[in-house]
């Protein structure tokens, strides 16, 4: 029997808790970083090339990178989001082959962990904007990976 190791190494860039309006509504995003989202509050709306998924509270959602996306928010999401680069020794995503939109019901201990990572990493949120039109294009998201 053979076992797999994992070999790929994660870079946290951004961590924070938002509330957002009617104003999170952004088509055509595509982004070099894995997107994981928990929602305590509200409703939003991550759509696909093939999926479409809803935002809902209790869940937790990840978007690979590179994975061509529309966001948005009818009228009010409370979500608490980590940004994260993937590195691998092969230069192959773990998500090559499937870039598609996942959606987890959350444990009380994914939960911890989003607070925990939250609390560890202070300053680490996206405070120039929401709109990744403009904060995927700053010189601050390459200076900000430790």
């Amino acid at each position: 029997m053979s076992s797999r190791l994992l070999k790929h190494a994660f870079s946290l860039l951004h961590v924070d808790h938002v509330r957002l309006n009617a104003q999170w509504n952004y088509k055509h995003v595509i982004s070099p970083y894995y997107r994981m989202y928990y929602i305590d509050d509200g409703e939003g709306m991550v759509s696909g090339e093939r999926d479409k998924v809803t935002l809902e509270p209790g869940h937790i959602y990840l978007i690979p990178s590179f994975t061509l996306c529309n966001l948005s928010c009818p009228s009010y999401l409370s979500q608490y989001f980590i940004q994260f680069f993937e590195a691998a020794p092969d230069g192959i995503s773990l998500f090559y082959n499937s870039r598609q939109l996942m959606k987890l019901p959350a444990t009380d201990t994914d939960i911890a962990n989003f607070k925990r990572m939250l609390a560890i990493n202070p300053g680490r949120g996206i405070n120039r904007s929401d709109n990744p039109k403009v904060y995927e294009k700053t010189p601050i998201t390459a200076s900000t990976v430790n």
